[in-house]
């Protein structure tokens, strides 16, 4: 599912949950955070 980063203020803190070790404890290596690239949010993502 593409996440355009139109609701970063949300995929941020479940990313968080999803790899944290009291969460759901996956591997940072086999996730990845799929964008459909709203340009303009990629400067916000770089910082």
């Amino acid at each position: 599912m593409g996440e355009p980063l139109l609701n970063l203020t949300n995929v941020v803190p479940a990313m968080e949950i999803m790899l944290d070790d009291f969460g759901f404890g996956l591997s940072k290596r086999r996730v990845t955070l799929s964008t459909s690239g709203v340009v303009p949010r990629w400067t916000s993502w770089a910082t």
